[in-house]
């Protein structure tokens, strides 16, 4: 997991140098106004799967950020709220409860089509990593908390509206798939080796939980 959080601060710190560097060199030059420094707000929904130690099934909720675009990066706060827990279906008695998480996040833009100097319409897709804190309370009683990873990539289509006045407004639709790992609450249990399917050799068991996630929504800038 520290290896894990320091490729994220690096990813951090280059995106940071990147938009000090490149973005208002790129408003200046080419005239794209999707290329001018905008803060933006988003708004969307989480649906996927999420592990916590033994427990471990669907996840849905709501998500929300802001952030400051610079040409091709971005640097933004999150927050998360999910249901996570054991599935209905497939336990007896599931264990269930609400995440709460934020994060800091830094996003480049790997690619851009359309766009330009008379083009209102814009596609770009990007790759974004950075680190969060999970706070997890059970139904049943009990809080954890923990440090998480998170990495993942994603496409947004934008929108110029207004783009004739002095600060025009950018309207986008995004999709995006995440990936968040977080040390599991008994890795520092002594886990024997063991197959959890047919295998040639036994392993210990991760100490990892690991989240996938289908994200998609609307941000707003100007």
């Amino acid at each position: 997991m520290t290896r894990v959080r320091g490729v994220a601060s690096l990813f951090l710190g280059t995106a940071l140098a990147l938009a000090l560097a490149s973005a208002p060199a790129r408003a200046d030059s080419d005239g794209d106004r999707f290329h001018d420094p905008r803060t933006e707000v988003g708004f969307g929904m989480l649906a996927g799967g999420y592990e916590v130690g033994p427990v471990g099934g669907g996840a849905v909720g709501l998500h929300l950020d802001l952030g400051r675009q610079m040409g091709p990066v971005k640097l933004y706060g999150e927050y998360d709220f999910l249901s996570i827990g054991d599935s209905a279906s497939d336990t007896t008695d599931p264990v269930r409860g609400l995440l709460h998480r934020g994060s800091l996040m830094a996003r480049y833009n790997v690619a851009e089509i359309g766009g330009g100097r008379y083009k209102p319409i814009q596609g770009a897709f990007w790759l974004e990593a950075g680190a969060g804190r999970q706070f997890i309370h059970w139904n049943a009683g009990g809080v954890l908390e923990r440090d998480d990873v998170a990495a993942g990539f994603g496409g947004q289509f934008n929108f110029l509206l207004a783009r004739d006045t002095p600060n025009p407004r950018v309207l986008g639709f995004y999709y995006a798939f995440r990936a968040v790992i977080a040390r599991s609450p008994d890795a520092d249990q002594m886990q024997p080796a063991t197959c959890g399917g047919p295998c040639d050799r036994a392993t210990s068991p991760s100490p990892y939980d690991l989240g996938l996630f289908f994200n998609m929504g609307l941000q707003f800038g100007r």
